[in-house]
């Protein structure tokens, strides 16, 4: 019973990490339809930077403690994580050039 609680609180900081980081896709997603569309999306900017960047201080915040710790498992899901946030910002940021290249052009 003790090592499943343990096991559970070990655990989630990279749960509630990967639900973070699905939230902020979902917004980025609505801002970028919503841009293209001429609409606000300041709304939607906002609370996404916010919870990116809070996932992403806490993705690199528990790296060293897995490190350290030797928690190899939780180190690669954590790496993988913070890959994928990153990722999806340099997509966000290409999608977001081209789209800008449209308006103008």
């Amino acid at each position: 019973s003790g090592v499943e609680r343990e096991a559970g609180w070990v655990l989630w900081p990279v749960f509630g990490a990967s639900n973070q980081m699905i939230a902020a896709l979902i917004l980025l997603v609505l801002a970028l339809y919503y841009w293209q569309r001429k609409r606000p999306v300041l709304p939607l900017v906002i609370p996404m930077l916010f919870i990116t960047g809070v996932t992403l201080i806490s993705l690199f915040l528990h790296l060293r403690g897995f490190w350290t710790s030797e928690n190899w498992l939780l180190l690669g899901m954590t790496m993988l994580l913070t890959t994928l946030i990153l990722w999806m910002g340099a997509e966000s940021a290409a999608v977001y050039v081209k789209l800008r290249r449209e308006r103008a052009g």
